[in-house]
């Protein structure tokens, strides 16, 4: 039902914009752009801010769809709602935004607390003598694995990614997905822990080597049939993957990045569609070379850069 809601809502808005002139690019020509922006992102920033300032100031305009997934719910803008100046516009989105990542992040963020103490008591025990605790502790991490995995709804993303391209078929004009996807990472034992459950024979010892190193999900996500539906839609994916603010290490603890396979599969995406692919910590580069596209001032501007640890 909550699935058929949503379909529903973005088919209202993005209908919308049938009624109503669209805008015109700097170029002084009549386009109509649709916008959907997707926020994955655990953290607020004045990066982000900056981001959205850009956006609203220089590529979005007057007659535009704009539709704004945040970690928290889906928001789409009506024309009454549409019709408030900039300045307006930019702050109520901005605190929308502010509130609904600083919503999400609260969870997340005691997830990965919790899994740090569960690292942290098993550094410091003594791994040669297993006893019940360190079993709970980790059983506790693997649910917390997955607990990060359902609050970042892994499972559902290609389903989200599909109904994004069945409504974007029902409009005419361009349709830009921006996705920013913060990188994620997570805390496992240090070298010396985990040499030391290496050389233990037992299952246990098995057992949390594969807790904590080895692949927990399998993603459902088919590049390739998502890409050839964006393509038919008329679709550009544009996809930022965001570092965040510098981990503070803690003794014992080494970081592992968490969301490796999605970051391969929405690279693919962006690059079947014609669309951006940055890595970096300034949301507002991305957007600027987003608007390259939009603008038509290049054909197709893909950024490879290397993976960050």
């Amino acid at each position: 039902m909550r699935k058929a809601i949503v379909l529903v809502m973005m088919l209202v808005f993005m209908m919308g914009v049938l009624l109503y002139p669209a805008g015109k690019g700097k170029t002084g020509t009549q386009t109509q752009r649709n916008y959907l922006l997707v926020f994955e992102v655990t953290e607020y920033s004045s990066q982000l801010k900056d981001a959205v300032d850009y956006f609203f100031d220089n590529i979005f305009q007057r007659g535009d769809l704009l539709i704004i997934n945040t970690p928290v719910k889906l928001y789409g803008f009506s024309r009454e709602k549409l019709a408030v100046s900039k300045k307006k516009l930019i702050a109520d989105v901005l605190k929308m935004l502010k509130k609904d990542i600083n919503a999400g992040a609260s969870r997340y963020r005691a997830i990965l607390e919790e899994m740090h103490r569960n690292v942290q008591s098993l550094v410091q025990s003594d791994i040669s003598s297993v006893g019940g605790g360190a079993k709970a502790l980790i059983q506790s991490y693997q649910q917390n694995r997955q607990n990060l995995l359902n609050l970042r709804g892994v499972a559902g993303y290609e389903a989200r990614l599909m109904k994004y391209a069945k409504v974007c078929r029902t409009v005419r004009g361009q349709n830009h997905l921006l996705m920013f996807l913060q990188k994620e990472f997570r805390p496992v034992p240090g070298r010396d822990t985990m040499e030391a459950l290496r050389q233990n024979t037992s299952q246990f010892g098995f057992k949390a080597v594969e807790a904590f190193l080895g692949e927990n999900y399998k993603t459902d996500i088919d590049y390739q049939k998502v890409g050839l539906a964006y393509k038919y839609a008329n679709v550009r994916f544009h996809f930022l993957y965001l570092k965040g603010k510098t981990i503070r290490h803690r003794r014992g603890i080494e970081y592992i990045e968490n969301l490796g396979d999605i970051y391969s599969i929405f690279s693919k995406i962006a690059k079947a569609t014609d669309g951006i692919k940055l890595v970096s910590s300034k949301p507002s580069a991305f957007v600027k070379k987003v608007e390259l596209i939009v603008e038509g001032k290049v054909e197709v501007e893909v950024v490879d850069e290397k993976m960050e640890k």
